[in-house]
């Protein structure tokens, strides 16, 4: 208290002072805040979710979780107010109060991000930093961060915050098929090759993961309560949790069943839960389906199994990528080509009103490769290939596609009615495979060209209709894809000449189709001819 009276006799006396200098010169500065007159940090939970799997969208009362607060005075520095350890905050009955080590807001009113840790912490906080927090499956314990969804500073000195998952959630809903009439007891549920740990880093605001030890192919038994599957109705269900990274490898086995289940999606994304149908068929497991949502959402989209891989429908303009799955922006995997058009099957023909669909046909993001200089021929000789019809004329009537890259109009009675290029190039390739030449020939640079998942013999030489409708809808600005990189060839030529791009309709026996190269518009040219710029663009379908 004497300590305290000393304080104040000091700081009356300098505001005396002070008081005496501004009588005597109105410029001088004004007087900088006292310790006292700092502003604190304060907090309050505005939409937080429970670290269980199951049970609660709140946090629980009576718990704590830790806070590290950072001023935004640059968009590149970011200078901590509390040290990295962070503050904790205890949270009682919907009130949360910074327990220790309090934060005050900067004095020149800047503003504040705030980041906020709950879960998967044992003992102390001390020796935590928010950018190196450990995450761990064998504890199977949820994390969510938490950030301000408000300006906070001096004037506004309480951070809103809101939680979301780190953890991703896979649910498995396991049950049998209508007409199988067996009954199963299943205790226990493991899960294998998962990914040990990993860190992650909160610093900035949003959650980076990075170091996830895959080395280790951990495996998770999942205990059973209620195991007996003795009716078609009846579903069990097994939850865990996953580090939200590439895992490639996954697989589930079912108590009393020899065959394990890869799960194909290789790439768990933060706070989303993906519920999978598990179906038994007379002893044979398969997934019949599955969910993905934001962890908590009620709605999900379905997703189906084809060909047994599982897919969100593709849309005209998509990104194709190496494992069969894809995406309207970039999204950083092994991309190996662009959808420009939908099917009802795989294989089928070209269905106008569809605007998304589990089919269609891609087309690749590099040339074909011939070894002969500059480009190729369409046949090293000149004949008329059996079973191809000869197409005279282009066609008659517009040519219409719409934004999202559908067919509204489109020419007819002609070769860009032709869309037939994997049957012609199987034509193609029966009639002059044994041909030594054939390596110089456009189809047999398609069936020999290959990627990371569609290997050689999955692409083909693309008609007419097909090499074409790839440049309308190009020409219709269909999301991203077309305007890559990867097109420039296709669209704008090389730096010195355009390119000119062979399709597999033929004219008669000395001639077939291309699309010109200046202008993409049809025209005619010899097989056996070229003038070292013919190129070729496989296609394929899925």
């Amino acid at each position: 208290m004497k300590r305290m009276n000393i304080l104040k006799g000091i700081a009356v006396s300098a505001m005396a002072l002070l008081t005496l200098a501004s009588c005597s010169n109105e410029d001088a500065g004004s007087l900088l805040p006292s310790a006292q007159d700092r502003v604190p940090l304060q907090v309050s939970v505005e939409d937080a979710a429970t670290r269980g799997i199951i049970k609660g969208t709140t946090l629980p009362d009576d718990c704590s979780y830790r806070i590290y607060a950072y001023s935004t005075n640059s968009e590149t520095n970011y200078e901590a107010l509390n040290n990295l350890s962070g503050s904790t905050v205890q949270y009682q009955k919907g009130v949360s109060r910074i327990d220790d080590n309090p934060i005050y807001l900067p004095e020149d009113g800047s503003d504040v991000q705030v980041v906020a840790l709950y879960g998967g912490i044992s003992g102390s906080y001390d020796d935590l930093r928010v950018n190196k927090i450990k995450l761990s499956e064998k504890a199977q314990e949820d994390y969510l961060v938490g950030v301000n969804t408000n300006k906070v500073n001096k004037t506004n000195p309480k951070a809103n915050l809101a939680f979301t998952h780190v953890m991703s959630r896979v649910t498995l809903n396991i049950k049998r098929a209508k007409d199988n009439t067996n009954s199963y007891k299943i205790p226990e549920v493991t899960i294998n090759n998962l990914a040990f740990d990993a860190y992650m880093d909160v610093e900035g605001g949003q959650p980076v993961i990075y170091a996830v030890d895959n080395s280790q192919n951990f495996v998770l038994p999942i205990k059973i309560d209620d195991y007996v599957l003795d009716d078609s109705a009846k579903v069990i269900t097994a939850d865990f949790l996953v580090i939200p990274a590439e895992q490639k490898n996954i697989t589930i086995e079912l108590d009393g069943f020899s065959q394990e289940i890869k799960l194909p999606i290789s790439n768990f994304e933060m706070g989303q839960q993906y519920s999978f149908n598990v179906v038994i068929r007379d002893g044979k497991l398969t997934v019949d389906g599955f969910k993905i949502t934001p962890w908590g959402e009620k709605k999900q989209q379905d997703n189906v199994v084809v060909d047994g891989t599982y897919k969100q429908k593709a849309s005209i303009g998509d990104f194709f990528y190496s494992d069969g799955t894809y995406s309207s922006n970039y999204n950083g995997k092994k991309a190996i080509g662009v959808v420009y058009a939908l099917t009802d099957k795989k294989n089928g023909d070209i269905n106008r009103k569809l605007t998304e669909s589990y089919h269609g046909r891609i087309v690749a993001l590099a040339d074909a490769k011939s070894p002969l200089y500059g480009g190729a021929y369409y046949m090293s000789e000149y004949k008329s290939v059996n079973n191809i019809s000869n197409y005279t004329i282009a066609g008659e009537g517009n040519t219409v596609v719409n934004e999202k890259g559908q067919i509204v109009e489109w020419p007819s009675g002609g070769a860009l009615a032709d869309f037939n290029g994997l049957y012609e190039t199987q034509q193609l390739e029966k009639f002059n495979k044994d041909n030594e030449d054939a390596k110089w020939e456009a189809w047999y640079q398609c069936v020999s060209y290959s990627t990371e998942g569609f290997p050689q013999g999955s692409w083909y030489l693309p008609s007419l209709g097909e090499l074409y409708l790839v440049y309308q809808v190009s020409n219709s600005r269909v999301k991203k894809a077309f305007d890559s990189k990867y097109f420039k060839n296709m669209f704008q030529g090389y730096e010195y000449y355009h390119t000119d791009y062979w399709s597999s309709t033929q004219v008669n026996a000395d001639e077939a189709w291309m699309i010109c190269g200046s202008d993409h518009t049809p025209t005619k040219s010899a097989k056996k001819g070229h003038d070292g710029f013919d190129q070729i663009r496989p296609v394929t379908t899925f």
